[in-house]
C-alpha cells in the first residue's frame, strides 16, 4: 500500500506599510487554502494598494506558492485655496510635512505671508483662520480656505485742504463779526429818556498812538445830538 504524501504547504508573510495595518501576518497553509486579507488605513491615511499591484481591499488570496504581500498606504491630502481681497500677495511656506502637486498631505503645517502691495496695508485673514497676526501658520487637516484681505491707503491731502479752508473762513466770519459788534451801538437804559447810545470810534493821536474816544448820543424823535465824552 502506498504511503500518503504529506500535504504541500506554503508560507505567506503579510506585512503592513507605514500608516495602517493588516487582519492577519500570514502563516504555513497547506495550497488551495483560500486567505482573506483586509488593509485598514490610521488616521488621515487612506489604502493605496498592495505590493503584488492588486487594489482590492480586502483582498482574497489562494495559496499555490510562498507569497510576500504587503499593504501599502498614503497620506489623505487637502486642498489649501488662498485668496486675497484688495491688492497684495501671500507667500505659502511648508512648516513641516509636504505637498504634492495640487494639495498639501495631511498635517501639513503651512506658513502663509501676507504682503500688501505699494499704498494697501494688510489688513487680516478670515476663512479657516480669523486673525490679524502675520505671518500665520495652519496645520491642514481638511480642505481649507484663507482669504487674505488688503485696504486701500486713502490720500488724505484734499482732506485737509478743505478742512483748511473751512477753518479759515469761521475764523473770518468769527473776526468779522467781533468787528462788526465792537463797532455796533449798544444802548444805555440807565434813564428812561432820553435814550443814550454809546459807539467806541477809533482815533489817530500823532503823540500817543492810535485808541478809541466813547460818543454817547442822545436819542430823540428828533435829529440826534451827538456830545463827545
Amino acid at each position: 500500500m502506498p504511503t500518503p504524501q504529506a500535504p504541500v504547504s506554503y508560507t505567506i508573510t503579510i506585512s503592513a506599510g507605514a500608516g495602517g495595518s493588516v487582519s492577519s501576518s500570514g502563516g504555513n497553509y497547506e495550497a488551495g487554502t483560500q486567505l482573506n486579507i483586509t488593509a485598514t488605513p490610521d488616521g488621515e491615511y487612506v489604502f493605496s494598494g498592495w505590493s503584488n499591484g492588486a487594489t482590492a481591499n480586502p483582498l482574497s488570496i489562494t495559496v499555490e506558492s510562498d507569497l510576500s504581500l504587503t499593504a501599502n498606504f498614503e497620506k489623505k491630502t487637502y486642498a489649501l485655496s488662498v485668496f486675497t481681497a484688495g491688492e497684495g500677495t501671500v507667500a505659502e511656506t511648508i512648516v513641516s510635512a509636504g505637498k504634492l502637486p495640487t494639495d498639501y498631505t495631511s498635517g501639513t503645517v503651512v506658513r502663509l505671508s501676507a504682503t500688501a502691495n505699494e499704498n494697501w496695508n494688510f489688513s487680516g485673514w478670515s476663512g479657516a483662520v480669523s486673525s490679524t497676526d502675520n505671518p500665520i501658520e495652519l496645520t491642514v487637516d481638511s480642505a481649507k480656505t484663507v482669504t487674505a484681505t488688503f485696504l486701500e491707503i486713502v490720500n488724505d491731502t484734499a482732506t485737509s485742504t478743505s478742512a483748511t479752508s473751512t477753518t479759515a473762513t469761521s475764523t473770518t466770519s468769527s473776526s468779522t463779526t467781533a468787528s462788526s459788534t465792537t463797532s455796533s451801538s449798544t444802548s444805555d437804559t440807565s434813564s428812561d429818556s432820553p435814550t443814550y447810545t454809546t459807539i467806541l470810534e477809533p482815533f489817530a493821536n500823532p503823540d500817543s498812538g492810535y485808541g478809541n474816544f466813547t460818543k454817547k448820543v442822545v436819542v430823540f424823535d428828533v435829529p440826534i445830538y451827538g456830545t463827545n465824552q
